[in-house]
């Protein structure tokens, strides 16, 4: 999918280490010593229900809130110990609400490059900003206004963004929340693209167990804060389902892909 020039891609690896983090609000404990990792090519998708800390251990990973205790390290380098800068550098964050209203879709994507430059933008820049308009389809929509965008169209030029950032790692917050069915496979299958041909590792929370058994690789499955589970998607199973969510569920093979089907009494 993505043409090796100009090349949104370096040949450094790119990997996610989570060590024993901890997230406190006020007396309560949101996080507790969580542990996990991501290599490059992998993606991994956050699970739980709601109010078990998804969205918060994402935020940590990108030190928008900033952990109690434990260690971050992408490519081995603590993240606690960066600039704000050398975050942005290294980790792209693609949120449920991205506020770019009244700007056009490239003058949105040319915002990812703020941490690389310098007194003006260069012609690389530009480059880049093309290539990944390219690369997402979104060519003719360049010259648009974000807020005349669609669902699956806002998304892509938010995923675009993120990439120009040259990231080692992409963050993103339930990336089909807002999406039909069409777009949400759509925008999964175009991050796993992404992910496997710029060898850079991503995390996201998602709802839809379905959708990450289907597109993510791991997955860590949270409950009151705590690691309840974690692994290979294929190790999904229904009593860890039963137990966090209380639902009852089968999980079958179909055309190669589990999925989840409820028990009728649900």
């Amino acid at each position: 999918m993505l043409s090796p020039a100009p090349s949104l891609t370096s040949p450094t690896p790119r990997t996610l280490e989570v060590q024993d983090l901890s997230f406190t609000y006020g007396n309560r404990t949101v996080l507790d010593r969580i542990s996990f990792k991501v290599g490059e090519g992998e993606i991994l998708a956050i699970l739980g229900p709601n109010g078990a800390g998804k969205t918060t251990l994402l935020r940590c990973v990108n030190l928008i809130h900033r952990p109690a205790s434990g260690r971050i390290l992408v490519n081995n380098e603590e993240v606690r110990e960066m600039s704000a800068n050398d975050v942005a550098r290294r980790i792209a964050y693609v949120a449920q609400q991205n506020a770019t209203a009244g700007l056009t879709v490239f003058d949105a994507v040319l915002m990812g490059r703020r941490p690389h430059l310098g007194w003006r933008v260069a012609d690389k820049d530009l480059r880049m900003v093309g290539a990944a308009l390219e690369h997402l389809g979104l060519n003719q929509l360049a010259m648009r206004p974000i807020n005349q965008l669609s669902g699956g169209e806002l998304q892509k030029t938010a995923i675009a963004r993120a990439l120009v950032q040259e990231p080692r790692l992409l963050l993103l917050d339930e990336p089909t929340s807002a999406l039909d069915v069409k777009n949400q496979y759509e925008i999964l299958g175009l991050l796993q693209r992404v992910v496997h041909g710029h060898e850079m590792a991503a995390v996201l929370t998602l709802h839809d167990l379905n959708l990450a058994m289907r597109f993510a690789h791991k997955f860590l499955l949270l409950k009151d804060g705590k690691i309840f589970a974690h692994g290979q998607v294929e190790d999904i199973n229904p009593e860890m389902i039963r137990e966090v969510y209380g639902l009852e569920v089968a999980i079958h093979q179909l055309d190669s892909c589990a999925v989840m089907v409820p028990h009728k009494s649900h």
